[in-house]
């Protein structure tokens, strides 16, 4: 579902789109605001709704690299093919001294061949950067696996994640109501129990998403021993 979409449909929902005369009461610019507000809120929480994979090629040697033009590395994956097919889990390290490669910058020990990727580390400084342990020999071709986050903008044209649209509709028709309330008593209640549906429903996706980090983690450490098979 787009944008658009929603827009639409919170727009029947508050009785303002008859037609001929759509969007008399709430424009579609001040929808789009809410929708703005929304998205940022839900995406906060669930940065993974809103990211995507992409493979990276690594650069060489122990140095901090960018993913991408995303806003934040939320995992890397592992170790990957060019194509994107997983070859091995990586262990993930904090951004810490004690993990910082103390050879030269450009150089790593180990050659293309005897080289085996082990861990990474997300850089607790730049959100969008990370690197790779042992580092890559020069000459070799490495790739990882990477998940990155990208706020969303709240552009009519971009699709909004199924799991997001309802608690996104909550929030707009909240904000309407709210604005348009005219100290009526009904209407504000009325815009009081879309903001605690919003809110009941975030409190569901943090849990949901705890119970989901919990079992992703206990799968991580059954998996990391192994090497996926080519």
């Amino acid at each position: 579902m787009t944008g658009a979409d929603i827009i639409r449909e919170v727009s029947l929902d508050l009785n303002d789109a008859e037609p001929g005369y759509e969007n008399t009461r709430w424009s579609v610019e001040l929808l789009q605001s809410y929708l703005r507000e929304a998205l940022t809120l839900v995406s906060r929480s669930m940065k993974s709704w809103f990211a995507e994979r992409r493979v990276v090629e690594l650069q060489p040697g122990g140095v901090w690299q960018e993913a991408c033009a995303c806003d934040e590395i939320i995992r890397i994956l592992g170790e990957s093919t060019s194509s994107g097919r997983l070859l091995r889990y990586l262990r993930r390290l904090e951004d810490s001294e004690e993990y910082t490669w103390a050879g030269d910058v450009d150089v790593c020990p180990a050659s293309d061949k005897s080289y085996r990727m082990l861990s990474y580390s997300l850089s607790s400084v730049k959100e969008s950067e990370f690197r790779v342990y042992p580092p890559v020999p020069v000459g070799a071709k490495r790739y990882v696996l990477v998940e990155c986050y990208t706020a969303p903008t709240g552009d009519q044209s971009a699709d909004v994640p199924s799991e997001a649209v309802p608690a996104v509709k909550q929030w707009m028709l909240f904000r309407a109501l709210a604005i348009d309330s005219e100290n009526n008593a009904a209407i504000i209640q009325l815009a009081g129990a879309h903001k605690t549906v919003f809110y009941e429903m975030m409190t569901l996706f943090e849990k949901e998403k705890a119970e989901e980090a919990n079992g992703s983690l206990r799968a991580v450490q059954d998996q990391a021993p192994q090497r996926v098979s080519r």
